[in-house]
């Protein structure tokens, strides 16, 4: 075996470029399949992972909080019940942000020291607060204010307890009518955590400070609770059933389980999958076209060298082994570094995705995500060099040093060369697309890398632009910035005057809303809206938007729920008061006002025929050009004397999902495109070694090196072009596939055709051309190495 092991790295050395080529090309294969496993590992039952850590709480009560402390806590002690923790305070108030105004409808906490027994909060910079006046933020919160450890936040009051039959998760301005706001406290933040238990919670402060903020009230007490069994929402009903036994029902004021939680992490979980298995079997795909190219390359350069092998002794199998060990050490070197760097560069990401779940951010590196992408790339190297390998090793010492003495004297090719030597064009250009498709099987492998990366190039602008459309169709930003709910010291008319007699408001709109019932969806709400209403941005699936009293728009979950279809009439019913409808369009929403995204859309008029009693209940605005949305919102609230609960579009967190989505495609994209630039690398850099002969012979009759490294460009021109034709097509298509997925796991709703249609005429036919970009940018280095090389040591080898 010394011989063998001297052969195999002395060639290794002596193909130093391509053995760094291919050495390359694996480390960004790896890096990105490490990096896209690792993402989609933590995708894979985060939630349940991060529970599990955490010691989660099952079940999360509020009660009132006139009832006796050690009543409360005696409720730990019921049947089934495994791990308690409580009773403390919470209340609901707002948070200053730094660019003015209220973020309302946060939730503040009197929890004290965490239990690692049950929900143990994960603290990912400074502590846990230990006096009055400190104060410990989520992590979310903390991200939208901008709020670090030593910073000060002011918390304000509500007058009076809002009634909440279900805690909230997330915040930013809630739908519905909200108090009003009361005292307000400074607070120095102390730590920055996050709890997988109860996501709500804005603020972590002492009883003293929660009590602060509920003024002339006692604030309600909150338990956590594990329970067992705890599978199903069964279980979990059976246990509070039996928890609050000895408790009025009346008592009870807000409950979550850990399965309402789960249910809205998994669905944004399930965005990443096909997203993350699209990139990581393009880079894997990619990569292994290129290492058949590279032992299939190698074995045509060398037939002379193998056949002078054989001559010396060297048996089948040791040839073999030698072709095969010039592949696997490279891609051993280059899988390895790229699974170290891309488990390193996971861990930000991972740890934001997390975040982005509303989960603590943490990251542990994945044994199996490891081990798993280096067998995939050895195994893709032994399997895509075995072949040629095995071939090499069984020509005779003949028939190798014969081919290896003059190969360019084969009409390789056959057919294609023929054909490409009659093209219309000059005589070098013939030359080099002839060359090009002088060797089918490794144009096909260059083929295949090159559509990858256009493919990877055309799914990654083009869903990132989709993205970045569907976040503007779904927060409506631009059309109406603006939106506030109804307070109860101002009445809907005063707010309505107020709004409308502002010189700077340009547009506004005033909402509300009454349950209905509708034949095979229940009971949905119905909002209406007083006043034009087409201006707001609502982005149509199919149809138009309402234009008058009988008609209403619908988001896709109420079509698919009910069977019905835009053009439908359908008759929807409050309190015995039925009114018949034509459901005229289907719009893109994420509806806040209704669950699983049910709900109906329609005028004012109807709303009052249903409803006679309703009132407005909130406002959507737009400020006039040149008054920006903050400044706007902060100077109505001050009119108000700050009385009336505002939101400025953007004041939400959930936007970080969508900021990781577009910087991982964005990520993935890159590197596919330079994992197909180093196999086109490789391919020109193989068919210039071949050629040496040749390409001396037509420098010493007056080849000139532009001529020459247009020659060897022009090689790779017809795979280009053909890679543009099929990537393109590919690409669109896994564009619209993965957003119609996400869409219906998301949202339940369709897609506006507009989402998909963010390429023109002119960027398509630029993205047709962007194989023969990467192609030529792949090719000019080779090319101009081979113009460099002197032309006597290669004739005189002759």
């Amino acid at each position: 075996m010394g011989a063998v092991r001297m052969k195999t790295l002395a060639d290794l050395r002596r193909r130093r470029l391509q053995t760094l080529v291919l050495t390359v090309v694996l480390f960004l294969a790896a890096g990105a399949a490490t990096l896209a496993a690792d993402i989609l590992f933590e995708s894979n039952a985060p939630f349940e992972r991060a529970f599990a850590a955490a010691n989660g709480a099952h079940l999360v009560i509020e009660y009132d909080g006139a009832i006796d402390h050690d009543r409360l806590a005696a409720t730990g002690g019921a049947a089934g019940v495994t791990a308690s923790a409580g009773p403390w305070p919470v209340t609901d108030g707002g948070l200053s942000h730094p660019k003015g105004g209220i973020v309302l409808g946060a939730v503040f906490s009197g929890r004290p020291q965490p239990d690692p027994a049950i929900d143990a909060v994960t603290i990912s910079s400074g502590r846990w607060w230990q006096a009055p006046g400190e104060a410990v933020l989520d992590e979310s919160t903390a991200r939208l204010l901008n709020r670090r450890v030593g910073d000060i936040v002011r918390a304000y009051s509500q007058a009076a307890e809002p009634a909440r039959d279900k805690i909230q998760v997330g915040r930013g301005a809630p739908a519905g009518p909200e108090p009003l706001l009361g005292p307000s406290l400074d607070l120095t933040v102390v730590g920055i955590a996050a709890s997988v238990s109860t996501p709500d919670v804005a603020l972590w402060a002492s009883p003293t400070d929660i009590a602060s903020l509920a003024p002339g009230r006692v604030p309600n007490q909150q338990m956590l609770y594990r329970v067992t069994p705890a599978a199903s929402a069964a279980d979990l009903a059976a246990a509070m059933a039996q928890i609050t036994a000895n408790v009025s029902p009346s008592a009870v004021t807000g409950t979550q389980t850990y399965l309402d939680v789960k249910a809205g992490v998994d669905r944004l979980a399930d965005l990443y999958v096909p997203i993350l298995l699209a990139f990581s079997l393009f880079a894997l795909l990619a990569a292994g076209f290129t290492i058949s190219n590279v032992v299939s390359g190698v074995v045509l350069t060398s037939y002379r060298e193998i056949g002078l092998m054989k001559a010396l002794g060297f048996t089948p199998g040791q040839v073999s082994w030698i072709l095969v060990a010039q592949v696997l050490a490279p891609v051993v070197v280059g899988s390895v570094a790229g699974v170290v760097v891309g488990t390193i560069a996971s861990a930000p990401i991972v740890a934001q995705t997390a975040r982005s779940f509303g989960l603590p951010a943490t990251f542990t590196p994945s044994v199996p995500v490891i081990a798993t992408v280096l067998g995939i790339c050895v195994t893709m190297a032994v399997v895509a060099a075995i072949g040629p390998a095995l071939r090499a090793g069984r020509l005779s010492v003949v028939a190798a040093i014969a081919r290896g003495t003059a190969p360019s004297g084969r009409p390789d090719g056959g057919r294609l060369r023929a054909l490409a030597l009659r093209l219309p064009i000059s005589l070098l250009a013939r030359l080099g697309v002839a060359a090009g498709v002088a060797h089918p099987p490794r144009a096909a492998m260059t083929l295949g890398a090159l559509v990858v990366g256009v493919t990877a190039a055309t799914f990654s602008i083009g869903l990132n632009a989709s993205l970045l459309r569907v976040q503007d169709d779904l927060s409506r930003r631009d059309a109406s910035p603006v939106r506030a709910d109804v307070g109860s010291r101002l009445s809907p008319a005063e707010v309505t005057a107020a709004i409308e007699h502002d010189p700077d408001t340009a547009r506004f709109v005033s909402v509300g809303q009454t349950q209905v019932t509708i034949q095979r969806a229940g009971a949905i709400p119905f909002v209406g809206y007083r006043n034009a209403s087409d201006w707001l941005g609502y982005r149509l699936i199919e149809g138009r938007w309402f234009s008058g009293p009988g008609e209403a728009v619908a988001p896709t979950n109420l079509f698919t729920q009910t069977g019905l279809h835009v053009g439908d009439t359908v008759t929807i019913v409050r309190d015995d008061r039925p009114l018949t409808i034509r459901l005229v369009g289907e719009i893109f929403d994420a509806a806040r006002e209704g669950r699983d995204n049910l709900l109906l859309r329609g005028t004012w008029d109807d709303l009052i025929a249903l409803d006679p009693a309703v009132q407005v209940s909130a406002w959507e605005m737009h400020p006039v050009e040149g008054v920006e949305a903050r400044s706007y919102a902060q100077a109505l609230q001050e009119d108000l004397g700050m009385s009336l609960p505002m939101e400025v579009v953007g004041d939400k967190t959930e936007d970080e999902s969508f900021m990781l989505f577009l910087t991982v495609v964005g990520l993935m994209g890159v590197v596919l495109v330079a994992i197909s630039l180093g196999g086109v690398f490789n391919t020109v850099l193989l068919e210039t070694r071949q050629r040496t002969h040749e390409l001396a012979v037509l420098k010493a009759i007056g080849l000139t090196p532009a001529q020459l490294i247009g020659m060897v460009v022009s090689s790779i021109v017809p795979v280009g072009v053909l890679a543009g034709l099929i990537g393109v097509p590919i690409g669109l298509a896994a564009q619209r596939i993965v957003l119609t997925y996400m869409g219906q796991v998301a949202a339940s709703t369709n897609i506006p055709p507009s989402t998909f249609e963010v390429f023109g005429p002119v960027l398509i036919g630029i993205l047709a051309l962007s194989g023969l970009a990467i192609g030529v940018v792949g090719a000019l280095p080779p090319a101009q190495r081979a113009a460099r090389a002197r032309i006597a040591p290669v004739l005189q080898a002759e």
